[in-house]
């Protein structure tokens, strides 16, 4: 401690004798002496002796004269020993330096008092926390005279302070006083370890400078709702690390009796993340073409939890209907099922399976459904669910089965057949090989079609006309042009034989070609041609060679008259559409799916004009003329690719493409085209259909949020340019999870339906009525007058939707809470702002008490 003998720094220069006697002559005063006490000093004595809190007089150089029975309770020293003290020697050396400098500045007359709060040292050694008040007492002459000091014990304070600044500093969450300004006033050290920054970048800048662009409109409106008493609860937004990057943080916020604001945050970048996926996830399965079920095997019969919109369309059942039951229900009285046993073993012993099952929908009808069965495990290998993929196969194994027919009749019409009939493809790439071969491979060639089916090289050209052969082969594919072949083959029995082979491409897919074609034995002819050379002096075995001839050539006209009626009968059969026409442009073929989809029951003879007016099948010209668009552009050299044209004739309209080539002879000469049509109507109709799932919510049918966002931006654009007033309602049912709860997610399902017809009854045809989730719909309402119309709908709407829904298992009440959005042409409205404005007039109307409406301010 400071020694009592030696005066403070306060009595630099001031004689501490008179200082000193002075005093005294205060103490005695007080002690009852010979000087006559005022009433106004009786009435300091009284208060200095039984106040409650603790009081002192301390001389000029820190010496105590006096102190009443609440300081001394407060020092633990007697009066006794204070006088042997000096205020120096019993105050925290860690609070001394401040203490003296206040006094210093009030004996030198510049400040009048000063508070503090300090530490006294108790008599057993602990410090003592007071607030300190220190007064200065004048004598007559104005000059210094001795101090009043006025303690109050705050030691309780300051362990609660403590307590309070421990818990700041140590709490897992991210804790922060915002200032009065833009700012922060004080963090604790989570934020710098969750965000990189220093406690004191963070209280030096605006709070805004650490939030992402895209959230610092909805967080001053936050902050703003916050400030005027409304709790912050769950409200996220990214906050930018010192490294760049963004993290998601979650508030909460309370305001507190003195008017300061505490807010807790936690990082949940994680969960955000992990929401996107789920949401990304759901997205998807909605929005798959695939029937997708869950199972729980974990209780009893294993009952549906899930099933997705595809689930629903492809079996019949609505999702009421399937979830808790077990999937057997759409077997039916079909349960001795092979691959049926096959899944049922396999989900026991927890492995995947695939199996090909016969299904009936609700109506009764069979399906044929492949089914992919697959588990689902935790962490710990523990089986949660099964998840199932179902795929609607009944018209690919229908297609399967009539194809399989096909290529059974055509197999039996093959070995009727005297010619080889081969199927032949050739790649950019250089990659040949034959596609097919009939049967009467090993009667022409001698060597097995699986042979050549394995490589093509095999086939037995005479070494003598393999040249002439392969070049043959590459005009062919450089031209994309018709094939001709004739030359010898040496059997590998070592027999030579005559053949005749022509093929014309059939298929084009980018630079690769399929070839079609025939090979014909003519051994027989060309033999009787050498036989006419060598005995052509001999008149009779000309005669003889010409009669055998002329039979040979019969025989090969009856045989190439075969080979037409089945290339006509494939042409038939096929279920694309074929059509061909000469150079002059007049249809020379049409098989049978041409003449179905035209609807021309002949079509040969016809111009490309009279066609494309019989058929339906054409374009328009710069001259509003109909014109075919097909056969016309081929026969002028140009190959014609994925034409999509509609069909008008019939009792529907039809969507067909074509493609279309020339047709050249061996010199180049285009002696025709030939043009191939597609019914694609049924793939048409599924690609509308998937757009609208992607657009339209399945419930309701009414406008999904990527719709009505897409019709509020142009919605607004209009206003815009029209200077018009538009309005978005958003609107939510009251208490719809309770109806959820006493009337199951049918009955819930239920109300949403009838509240989309209540809402698209009682607007115009011309506003947007839609459903964003749940039991969120929006209305925009476009080329008002005012904004109070706007507030005549929605009074009309929360009327209208006040009417109790009849249910399968009673009657319920119903009401809406409507916020009004007002939108314009003025700068900065734009879609986020808007809407923003509208959820925050959502709130007040259900803190008015819901079944109302509120608008924007």
């Amino acid at each position: 401690m400071t020694s009592a003998r030696r005066p403070p720094a306060c009595m630099d220069g001031i004689d501490i004798q008179r200082r000193q006697g002075r005093a005294i002559k205060i103490a005695c005063r007080h002690r009852g002496a010979r000087y006559v006490i005022t009433e106004q000093e009786d009435l300091f004595l009284r208060a200095f002796r039984f106040t409650s809190m603790g009081m002192a007089l301390v001389t000029l150089d820190g010496r105590w004269l006096d102190a009443n029975e609440a300081f001394i309770r407060l020092v633990g020293y007697t009066r006794m020993e204070l006088k042997e003290l000096t205020f120096q020697d019993i105050t925290h050396p860690d609070d001394l330096r401040a203490d003296v400098h206040l006094a210093n500045q009030m004996v030198n007359g510049l400040i009048p008092s000063y508070q503090l709060d300090k530490r006294y040292l108790h008599r057993n050694g602990q410090p003592v926390w007071v607030s300190l008040t220190v007064s200065m007492v004048r004598d007559r002459d104005g000059d210094p005279d001795f101090l009043v000091v006025q303690a109050s014990d705050i030691s309780a304070r300051k362990r609660v302070e403590a307590e309070r600044d421990a818990f700041f500093d140590l709490s897992p969450d991210m804790l922060v006083i915002p200032g009065r300004s833009d700012c922060f006033e004080r963090v604790n050290d989570r934020w710098t370890e969750v965000l990189g920054w220093s406690a004191q970048e963070l209280t030096s800048r605006p709070f805004l400078d650490f939030v992402h662009p895209d959230d610092r409109t909805r967080t001053i409106a936050e902050a703003r709702a916050t400030c005027h008493g409304r709790p912050l609860r769950g409200f996220r937004n990214r906050y930018r690390h010192k490294d760049g990057d963004y993290l998601w943080l979650e508030w909460n916020t309370r305001l507190v009796g003195n008017g300061r604001l505490y807010c807790s945050a936690r990082d949940v970048t994680a969960q955000q993340q992990v929401l996107e996926r789920l949401r990304v996830q759901g997205d998807a399965l909605r929005a798959a073409s695939n029937g997708i079920v869950i199972i729980d095997p974990t209780v009893a019969e294993s009952p549906i939890v899930y099933c997705n919109p595809a689930f629903e369309r492809i079996t019949g059942y609505g999702q009421a209907e399937v979830l808790g039951r077990n999937c057997r229900f759409l077997h039916r009285n079909d349960k001795d099922q092979d691959q049926l046993r096959k899944l049922n073993e396999a989900m026991a012993a927890g492995r995947e399976c695939q199996v090909v099952l016969r299904n009936y929908r609700k109506s009764g009808q069979l399906f044929i459904n492949e089914l992919l069965m697959a588990p689902v495990r935790d962490k710990a290998g523990r089986l949660l669910n099964y998840v199932g993929i179902l795929e609607d196969i009944t018209e690919r194994v229908r297609a399967q089965d009539e194809l399989r027919h096909r290529e059974l009749h055509l197999q039996q019409i093959m070995k009727r057949v005297p010619a080889l009939i081969f199927q032949w493809h050739a790649h950019p790439d250089g990659r040949q090989g034959f596609n097919y071969i009939s049967e009467r491979c090993q009667d022409v060639f001698g060597v097995p079609a699986r042979a050549l089916m394995a490589d093509w090289s095999r086939v037995p050209i005479h070494p003598e006309d393999m040249t002439c052969f392969t070049d043959s082969i590459e005009l062919a594919i450089a031209d994309r042009s018709d094939w001709y072949f004739e030359g010898r083959l040496l059997r590998p029995d070592g027999e030579v034989r005559w053949i005749k082979a022509t093929s014309s491409p059939t298929e084009m897919s980018g630079d690769a070609m399929t070839f079609t074609g025939i090979v014909l034995d003519v051994t027989s002819e060309r033999q009787a041609q050498e036989h006419h050379r060598v005995h052509e002096h001999r008149i009779r075995q000309v005669v003889e060679s010409a009669s055998e001839a002329f039979s040979t050539r019969k025989e090969l006209e009856r045989k190439l008259e075969q080979e037409r009626q089945l290339l006509n009968t494939i042409l038939e059969t096929i279920d694309v559409g074929v059509k061909v026409c000469d150079a002059n442009g007049l249809i020379v073929l049409v098989n049978r799916a041409a003449r179905e989809l035209s609807g021309i029951a002949d079509g040969r003879g016809m111009t490309l004009v009279e066609w494309a007016e019989a058929s339906g099948m054409y374009g328009m010209n710069a001259s509003g003329e109909k014109k075919e668009m097909g056969l016309s552009q081929s026969l002028q050299g140009r190959l014609v690719r994925n034409l999509d044209l509609e069909v008008q004739g019939g009792q529907e309209a039809r969507q067909v493409t074509v493609n279309a080539k020339p047709l050249r002879d061996g010199t180049g000469a285009i002696y025709g085209a030939v043009a191939v049509m597609s019914d694609v109507t049924e793939l048409k109709a599924v690609e509308q259909q998937l757009i609208l799932l992607a657009r339209y919510d399945t419930l309701t049918g009414l406008p999904n949020r990527r719709h009505f966002d897409e019709r509020l931006a142009e919605a607004l654009a209009r206003a815009g340019r029209s200077g018009q007033i538009l309005a978005l309602m958003v609107i939510d049912v009251d208490h719809f999870k309770h109806i959820n709860d006493t009337h199951g997610h049918a009955g819930g399902d239920a109300v949403l339906r009838e509240m989309a017809m209540r809402l698209k009854r009682h607007v115009r045809a011309t506003d947007t009525v839609a459903r964003l989730g749940g039991d969120e719909f929006v209305v925009i309402l476009e080329g008002l007058g005012s904004d109070e119309e706007a507030d005549l709908i929605a009074a009309k709407l929360v009327h209208a939707c006040r009417q109790p829904i009849v249910l399968q298992d009673g009657e319920v009440d119903i009401s809406i809470s409507i916020s009004i959005g007002i939108g314009s042409s003025a700068p900065g409205r734009d879609q986020d702002a808007l809407m923003l404005g509208a959820d925050k007039a959502l709130y007040e109307a259900k803190w008015a008490g819901r079944n109302c409406f509120r608008r924007m301010h």
